[in-house]
């Protein structure tokens, strides 16, 4: 009766171990890396480009429009897929802005939603296949440095860099 709990007990800490180790290896090395706007940034099978970005006051027209409170950073980003077999799936929640301060940005709903009403998303790319897609952020007038970053989840390809991809910013000015 004893050994099978021991046998459990030491699961359990080899386990609490290998989580720490992982954690703290994803967690090594330098904390972020700038990535010149066109440079390819790769997670896993997935390559993500910010081919450019726009600033605007106002992103659509008529019922669509949205008005920013600060300021629109409109990024055009191309995604590749170099996947055999697996489809991607684009969700621009994926994307974010941070400021030389730290603070985030998601992306702005009512910014989107005026991008979506003028261009028809395929969010579905298959393998071998690429799409372009624009992200609407609305930062306030403050907003310094601001950056780019991308945040998808750990994939299995992303183990063997330290999912290096979500250390990539790319300056927005």
């Amino acid at each position: 009766m004893q050994q099978p709990l021991l046998v459990r007990i030491l699961v359990a800490a080899a386990s609490a171990v290998a989580l720490l180790a992982g954690y703290l290896w994803l967690n090594a090395g330098p904390s972020t890396r700038v990535v010149a706007m066109g440079e390819p940034i790769q997670q896993d099978d997935f390559f993500y480009i910010v081919a450019g970005v726009s600033k605007a006051k106002s992103i659509g027209s008529g019922e669509t429009v949205a008005l920013a409170h600060g300021v629109f950073y409109v990024a055009t980003i191309e995604v590749a897929n170099k996947a055999l077999r697996v489809d991607y799936r684009w969700d621009p929640s994926i994307v974010y802005v941070i400021d030389a301060d730290g603070r985030k940005y998601q992306m702005s709903v009512e910014g989107q939603r005026a991008l979506d009403a003028a261009h028809r998303q395929i969010l579905i790319i298959p393998a071998g296949g690429s799409q372009s897609y624009q992200v609407a952020f609305d930062l306030p007038d403050r907003a310094d440095h601001p950056a780019l970053a991308f945040s998808n989840g750990i994939l299995m390809g992303d183990l063997f860099d330290g999912a290096a991809y979500m250390k990539a910013r790319v300056p927005l000015e």
